[in-house]
C-alpha cells in the first residue's frame, strides 16, 4: 500500500533514562510526523527539552527520589559487573524509573487511545501498559539484541508481580534493530532497518575535522571524570580540527586552541564534514558514525560500549582505546546472557569502572593518528554504511507496523 493511502495512526512513543535510550526513536517520531500521523511522547523530566524540541505533543512522568537514585548510581560504579547490571537493568530501569513513569503512561494511554506503542527497550513502563490495554507494541532497539532482551528478562523478576504476561508479549512483539552484526536477537519478530547521513567529499575539511564526544552518562562518573582531560590533550597535540560536544546543561570544558567545545551538535552535519570520530562507544553515536562511513576511535567505559568497540573492530572500522589499557577484542562478541552488560564478556571477570588518565594520552593520540592516516579504516566502515543503505529506511520499518 502507498503512503499515501495509509491512515493516520496514533503512536504513543516512550523512553526513560537519558538522550541515548530516546535518540533512536526520533527519526521514528520524524517520519511518523512527516506521515502525518498524531505522536504524543512520554519521556522524563530530563528529556522534555529534547521532546519539545521534535514539535511533537509530549507528557513528562514523574521524577525517582534523587537518594535512591544516588544509591544505585553508587552500585553502578562498582569494581562487580554483576552489581553493576544488576543495579541498572533491575533497580534503576525496572524498579525507579517505572514507578515513576508508570501513572502518567497509563494515563495518558487512557486518554489518547494509541494505535501503537513506540518503546525503547528499557522503558518498562509502556511494556506494562502496552498488555493491560491490549495495545500493539513494538521495540525500537538501543543495543545488540541479546543486550536488550536480557535486560527484559531481568527487570521481569521484579515487574511479572506488577503485571503478568507483560514480557512474553514484548518479547514476541517487532523488534526493531540498526546493528549491522545482529544475529540472533532473542527477539521473536527481528526487523532490521538502516539510516544515513553519509560523509560527502566535498565537505570534507582541511585539517581533518574531529568529532569528539563522549555521551551524557559517562561524565557523571566520578571514576571517568578524567577522560576528556586526556582526550583533549591527545587531540591537542595532532594537525586536526576538533568539535567537542559535552552534553546540554554540561559546563564548557577549557580546551587547547585547535578543539571547540559545544554542549550540542547536529549529527548529520557534523558526520557529513568528519574525518574520525572518538567517542565512548554508545549505541547511537556508534551506529551512526558507520552509517555515514567514517571511522571511529572508541573509548569504552560501561555498559554496552565495550561490545560496540568489538563490533567496531570486527568490521574493522575504526580502534578501541581501552581505559587502563583494557582489551577488547572481536571475541567479545560471542552470544550470551553477559552481553547484557556489555563488559568483558570472553572472560567474565569483574573489572572496575574506569576511565582514560593522562597515562592513555600517547595511546589514543596514537590510535587517531592511525585512523586518519590508514584508508583501510575509512575503507571498511564505507563498506558498512553501504550495507545500511541497502537496508529497508526509518519510513518503510515504521509502515511495516502500521
Amino acid at each position: 500500500m502507498s503512503a499515501d493511502k495509509l491512515s493516520v495512526v496514533r503512536i504513543l512513543v516512550a523512553a526513560c533514562g537519558g538522550e541515548g535510550h530516546l535518540g533512536p526513536l526520533l527519526p521514528f517520531v520524524s517520519a511518523a510526523r512527516d506521515r502525518g500521523d498524531d505522536v504524543i511522547m512520554v519521556v522524563p523530566p530530563a528529556l522534555e527539552e529534547t521532546a519539545r524540541f521534535t514539535g511533537s505533543r509530549y507528557q513528562t512522568t514523574h521524577s525517582p527520589d534523587p537518594a535512591a537514585v544516588e544509591q544505585v548510581r553508587r552500585a553502578m560504579a562498582s569494581a562487580d559487573r554483576a552489581v553493576r547490571v544488576h543495579a541498572a537493568e533491575v533497580e534503576l530501569f525496572g524498579r525507579l524509573f517505572t514507578a515513576a513513569a508508570l501513572p502518567v503512561m497509563e494515563q495518558t494511554a487512557t486518554r489518547c487511545r494509541p494505535d501503537l506503542i513506540l518503546r525503547e527497550p528499557c522503558d518498562y513502563a509502556s511494556a506494562i501498559v502496552a498488555h493491560r490495554q491490549a495495545v500493539p507494541i513494538a521495540t525500537v532497539g538501543i543495543s545488540p539484541g541479546l543486550a536488550d532482551i536480557s535486560g527484559l528478562h531481568m527487570a521481569s523478576e521484579v515487574l511479572e508481580s506488577l503485571e503478568p504476561g507483560f514480557a512474553a508479549l514484548t518479547s514476541a512483539a517487532p523488534y526493531l534493530t540498526r546493528f549491522p552484526m545482529d544475529e540472533p536477537t532473542g527477539f521473536t519478530d527481528t526487523r532490521r532497518y538502516g539510516f544515513g547521513a553519509r560523509s560527502r567529499a566535498d565537505l570534507a575539511e582541511s585539517p581533518p575535522l574531529v568529532w569528539l564526544t563522549f555521551g551524557t552518562v559517562n561524565a557523571t562518573f566520578e571514576h571517568t571524570a578524567r577522560t576528556w582531560d586526556a582526550a583533549l590533550e591527545a587531540l591537542g597535540g595532532l594537525d586536526v580540527q576538533v568539535i567537542a560536544s559535552v552534553g546540554r546543561g554540561r559546563p564548557l570544558l577549557r580546551a587547547p586552541a585547535n578543539v571547540r567545545v559545544v554542549e550540542w551538535v547536529e549529527m548529520s552535519d557534523v558526520l557529513s564534514r568528519a574525518s574520525v570520530v572518538v567517542c565512548h562507544g554508545g549505541s547511537g553515536t556508534t551506529l551512526a558514525a558507520l552509517a555515514a562511513g567514517i571511522p571511529t576511535v572508541v573509548v569504552p567505559m560501561l555498559a554496552d560500549q565495550p561490545t560496540n568497540a568489538a563490533m567496531v573492530e570486527q568490521l574493522g572500522a575504526g580502534i578501541t582505546v581501552a581505559p587502563a589499557g583494557r582489551s577488547v577484542s572481536g571475541e567479545d562478541l560471542a552470544p550470551g546472557e553477559d552481553l547484557a552488560s556489555g563488559e568483558d564478556l570472553a572472560s567474565g571477570e569483574s573489572v572496575e569502572l574506569r576511565g582514560l588518565t593522562e597515562a592513555d594520552v600517547p595511546r589514543l593520540e596514537a590510535a587517531v593518528r592511525k585512523v586518519l592516516n590508514d584508508d583501510s579504516y575509512r575503507i571498511a566502515a564505507r563498506r558498512v554504511a553501504d550495507r545500511y543503505a541497502a537496508s529497508p529506511t526509518v519510513a518503510e520499518a515504521l509502515d511495516s507496523l502500521r
